[in-house]
C-alpha cells in the first residue's frame, strides 16, 4: 500500500503545479473505491489542461503502477482533468479491508429529554429514536473466487458522467 500513497501523492502534487484555474478556487478532490479485489483511485482537480502530449509529470506514478500490476489513465475537459489508478489488492490488503469492514458498530446513545416533558405526550422527543442497524457485508462478495479474476475497470466506468464520451481520454 506504500507505493499506492506515493502515487497518490504525486499526482496530488501533480496537480497542484500544473492545473491553470482560471481564477476559479481551485480544488482537489481524491476517492479510494474498492471493488472485489480492485482498489480505484481517482484524483480529480476542476482547473483544465491543455491538450498536450503527456510528459514527464506521470512518468514515476506510471511506472510505479505498473510494478503493482495496476494502470493509469487520463481524463482533459475544458472544467476539470481527473487521474484513475486502479490495481489489484494482495491478499492481505483484501483480508484487512474485510476485517475493517466486518466491524460491529456501537450501539447508539439514547437521547435526552426535558424533565418537563413527560415520555409518550407526543411533545419534545421521544425517549428513544429508533435507528436501522448495521447490515454485515455479505463476505462471499468481497472474496475473490476461483479461478476468477477481477478485471480493471475502464476510467470512463470508475469516473461515472464525469468522462462522457465527449471528453478525450488518453490511456497509459
Amino acid at each position: 500500500m506504500r507505493t499506492a500513497w506515493l502515487i497518490v501523492h504525486d499526482l496530488i502534487v501533480n496537480a497542484a503545479k500544473h492545473a491553470y484555474f482560471d481564477a476559479r478556487s481551485g480544488e482537489i478532490k481524491v476517492k479510494l473505491s474498492r471493488i472485489g479485489s480492485v482498489a480505484n483511485c481517482v484524483v480529480l482537480d476542476n482547473g483544465s489542461r491543455p491538450a498536450r502530449a503527456l510528459g514527464r509529470e506521470f512518468e514515476i506514478s506510471n511506472d510505479l503502477a505498473k510494478g503493482l500490476g495496476g494502470r493509469i489513465e487520463h481524463g482533459f475537459a475544458a472544467e476539470f482533468t481527473s487521474v484513475v489508478v486502479a490495481f489489484h489488492l494482495s491478499e492481505r490488503e483484501r483480508q484487512a479491508s474485510w476485517s475493517m469492514a466486518a466491524r460491529r458498530m456501537r450501539r447508539p446513545r439514547r437521547l435526552k429529554t426535558n424533565a418537563s416533558v413527560t415520555p409518550g405526550s407526543g411533545a419534545g422527543l421521544p425517549d428513544q429514536i429508533e435507528r436501522p442497524a448495521a447490515m454485515r457485508a455479505d463476505p462471499d462478495s468481497l472474496r475473490a473466487r476461483p479461478n476468477e479474476r477481477a478485471t480493471l475497470s475502464r476510467g470512463p466506468d470508475v469516473l461515472g458522467n464525469l468522462l462522457s464520451p465527449s471528453h478525450r481520454t488518453d490511456a497509459l
